[in-house]
């Protein structure tokens, strides 16, 4: 009998604990909301959420960029479809932004279509 109060005691206990290690990390939890919604009313006090507001990181892009919604393909075609003489990788590169292995792998795929060929070696014209 006496062990069965001794264990009961114990339980009692460590649910008290328990009970008290809950109601701690329910108050983080209520400060971190209060903490979020304070954020929120100052961000739309702005017109933007706090991920709107964060600028977007930029490119460590090295030459100029192609104009958005066209593939790597077309703006390497476009390149090379206007130039009369032919245009080699460095060419290629500075005019796109890319690195070597991107415009090696649209050539391969230009080269394959028949929409571009080989002017002479790493000189390529429109077919």
């Amino acid at each position: 009998m006496k062990d069965i109060e001794k264990f009961l005691r114990i339980l009692s206990e460590g649910m008290k604990t328990l009970a008290k290690g809950f109601e701690s990390a329910a108050e983080r939890v209520d400060a971190l909301a209060k903490s979020q919604s304070a954020e929120e009313k100052k961000s739309e006090e702005y017109g933007k959420t706090s991920r709107e507001a964060a600028e977007p990181a930029e490119d460590a892009g090295t030459g100029a960029e192609a104009p958005k919604g066209q593939t790597a393909s077309e703006t390497v075609f476009q390149i090379i479809s206007r130039s009369r003489k032919g245009v080699d990788m460095s060419a290629l590169r500075s005019k796109t932004g890319y690195d070597t292995k991107k415009i090696h792998n649209v050539i391969y795929k230009l080269k394959k279509e028949g929409k571009i060929k080989s002017a002479a070696k790493g000189v390529y014209v429109k077919s």
